[in-house]
């Protein structure tokens, strides 16, 4: 199962937490699903905890990913621009959506 999938272009992002890699077995797991969905053509972006603190960075990755596939994604300066919204106001990203 990918946390966040693309279908229509083959794209995903994996969030990896501590828990992927607390067993060997798990962790053998997640490898063997990733290689089976690449041999299948797709791409998957792997984000982790500093993602979540730094978060323009996971962002502006799956622009660009999401624009090469030919999605239609906003441009980098909105991204940049709301991302650094919710940060000054000290914001999660779900409440900012709401307050929009």
């Amino acid at each position: 199962m990918i946390d966040l999938a693309w279908e229509e272009i083959g794209f995903g992002l994996e969030y990896d937490g501590d828990g992927h890699r607390l067993t060997k077995g798990q962790w053998r797991d997640d490898e063997e699903r990733r290689d089976e969905l690449a041999s299948r053509g797709w791409t998957l972006s792997r984000a982790n905890g500093k993602d979540l603190h730094r978060p323009l960075r996971i962002l502006l990755r799956l622009r660009r990913t999401m624009a090469e596939r030919g999605l239609c994604v906003p441009d980098e300066q909105r991204i940049r621009r709301v991302v650094a919204e919710v940060a000054q106001r000290g914001l999660s990203m779900r409440i900012a959506r709401t307050q929009r």
